[in-house]
């Protein structure tokens, strides 16, 4: 079987020959640039093996503010993002505590996490909500960040 250095290679190629088709059948550039940024930042979303759906969901009201992001460009980005929706997950959670009370942030460590989804699952979806709230705090920011990089680094190829 492949290594994982060879997967990861090929998963980078395939979504580079994804974002060349999309630009030869003629995408333009702010669009582009939105499913680029809806990709980043609907990937870290902070639940687990839900990505998929919201991204999912912003492409659909993109397309009914009349902005037709491109499906493939988004969903191929979210996948890319699944490792670092794991290492974000923890900051997000803090992020969302601190911002939203003003108690001790929550010590959490993997092994918590499997105590919690087996022993009290009120306090888990307690910790879900604060990290939500934290991607929400962050997401306007990121969004724009990546939407206005993509746009200036695709205004040097036109």
């Amino acid at each position: 079987s492949p290594s994982i250095k060879t997967r990861f290679y090929n998963m980078i190629l395939k979504f580079k020959m994804n974002i060349i088709g999309e630009i030869k059948r003629g995408l333009d550039p702010h669009i582009l640039a939105l499913s680029i940024a809806t990709g980043i930042t609907c990937g870290l979303w902070p639940i687990y093996f839900t990505t998929t759906f919201i991204c999912g969901i912003f492409d659909i009201c993109a397309r009914i503010l009349g902005y037709p992001l491109s499906t493939i460009i988004v969903q191929s980005i979210n996948v890319l993002m699944g490792p670092l929706e794991f290492i974000l997950a923890i900051p997000l959670l803090h992020l969302g505590e601190y911002l939203f009370t003003s108690s001790q942030q929550t010590p959490i460590s993997p092994s918590d996490l499997a105590k919690l989804i087996k022993n009290d699952p009120w306090h888990l979806q307690h910790i879900l909500c604060y990290s939500i709230l934290g991607w929400l705090f962050c997401f306007p920011f990121v969004f724009a960040l990546i939407y206005f990089l993509c746009i200036r680094y695709m205004g040097r190829f036109t």
